[in-house]
């Protein structure tokens, strides 16, 4: 090849973030992925219809530091003011200090003065964990498909919450977990578990990305069809569930349903190793 392949640059989420009006150039954990970081950061610097407020971290300024990384699948914004995110095999706490450092420098340029919280979960090291998303997903504004386990199990993963001040002053405690944290700021988020009830049920879905899906719209998200236990699990919880196909022939269900999951044929997709969300990463959203 005149240039060598990406193969990973289908998982769109990993080498950038967008985060309000300003983008986040990742720093890979692989160096192999490097060339998908430095694309996307050309991307948002040069192309005119990916204008923002320009870059709020450049990860890239760091690829020389085996210490530093971060990745878009650990970052989940909960609200302006509430973000998750994940400490993992790809994303270290080294990097989390510095992006702390520039959201208070960039919430103070834009006039935001409230207090900003981040709940950071420590996820353990494993192919099946490593991002945030890989457990954790907001389907919609009051609902998150998540990986029971390592979520609401007796193993559950620790869960510290920081709230930073606009000073950057910060205060650190241990939260009992991720979803109790939330309503310790008034935020109610039911869990719906990736895999049902079962336990075999939860580890193979969860394996193959099955707590990963993409909300297009609150309530409104994209999942694999042969989760097919996550997905009942969703229409327990109250979603309607249509395939790929019925959307593309009758495009007045998303206006019919304001709960909708969306089924696509992801088999061999999910062998690279990621999901619906995985795959996607939106630049502009509207407020909810």
């Amino acid at each position: 090849f005149s240039l060598l392949p990406l193969p990973n640059m289908y998982f769109m989420r990993d080498s950038s973030i967008v985060l309000g009006h300003r983008n986040i150039a990742s720093a890979m954990a692989s160096p192999v992925r490097l060339a998908e970081a430095i694309i996307m950061r050309a991307l948002y610097q040069y192309h005119p219809r990916l204008a923002g407020k320009g870059l709020l971290l450049d990860g890239l300024l760091h690829s020389s530091d085996t210490d530093f990384t971060l990745e878009g699948g650990d970052l989940i914004v909960v609200s302006e003011d509430v973000l998750l995110m994940g400490v993992s095999e790809r994303t270290t706490t080294k990097a989390v200090d510095a992006l702390i450092e520039r959201l208070v420098q960039v919430r103070r340029e834009d006039g935001r003065h409230a207090p900003l919280t981040m709940f950071c979960v420590i996820l353990p090291k494993e192919r099946s964990t490593i991002h945030l998303d890989m457990i954790f997903t907001m389907v919609s504004p009051g609902q998150a498909v998540v990986h029971a386990p390592y979520i609401l199990g007796r193993k559950r993963a620790r869960v510290v919450k920081i709230r930073i001040e606009a000073d950057g002053t910060r205060k650190f405690r241990d939260v009992d977990d991720l979803l109790a944290g939330l309503r310790s700021l008034g935020l109610r988020v039911d869990p719906i578990v990736c895999g049902g009830d079962d336990p075999l049920h939860q580890q193979r879905e969860q394996w193959n990305s099955g707590a990963n899906l993409f909300a297009f719209a609150p309530g409104q998200v994209i999942c694999y069809d042969m989760h097919e236990h996550t997905v009942d699990a969703c229409a327990q919880a109250g979603f309607t569930v249509a395939s790929a196909k019925d959307v593309l022939t009758d495009p007045g269900l998303l206006q019919r349903y304001e709960q909708l999951v969306v089924t696509v044929d992801g088999s061999e997709l999910a062998r690279g190793g990621g999901g619906p969300r995985c795959m996607t990463c939106p630049v502009l959203r509207d407020p909810i």
